[in-house]
């Protein structure tokens, strides 16, 4: 399997299993060339490679995701209620991600993750690597780049 191929296979599993398990929603890939999105997640990677993962949702998807995990509704929760649940499902589908794709006896180490609000500041984006999905009718993509140190086998 080439580099490209696990990459892609490791976040759609991570991906997956992430919104499964922590927001109960139903993800699949999907083949979405450019996901509209408001705020970007970031999670920079530092161990075992260093890297740059962004998170890239509509505010539908948010809402959809933020509701399942608190449940409660998003006009109820406070701004840093909802910044925080989006963070901590980045943080552990970064987790998740680097698991899969290093395998589980390797350790790694992530940045917090943080909310970016302007596109300008991420330089480079289009030598990432997009990955789209689809969260029950709503899409959504995760952007990811690498460093080749490290790469898995």
């Amino acid at each position: 399997m080439s580099r490209e191929e696990k990459l892609k296979q490791s976040m759609d599993e991570a991906v997956m299993q992430t919104f499964a398990e922590m927001a109960f929603v139903d993800v699949l890939p999907a083949d979405i060339p450019k996901v509209e999105h408001s705020q970007i997640m970031i999670i920079e990677i530092t161990r075992p490679c260093r890297g740059v993962m962004y998170l890239l949702m509509p505010r539908e998807c948010k809402q959809c995701v933020v509701e399942n995990i608190h449940g409660d509704s998003w006009d109820s929760l406070s701004i840093d209620q909802i910044d925080d649940c989006l963070l901590e499902l980045l943080n552990v589908l970064g987790g998740n991600f680097l698991s899969r794709y290093y395998g589980e006896a390797v350790s790694y180490s992530v940045s917090f993750p943080q909310v970016i609000f302007d596109e300008s500041e991420l330089p480079d984006l289009e030598k990432f690597l997009y990955y789209s999905y689809d969260a029950e009718g709503i899409p959504f993509a995760v952007a990811i780049k690498l460093e080749n140190q490290g790469d898995a086998s």
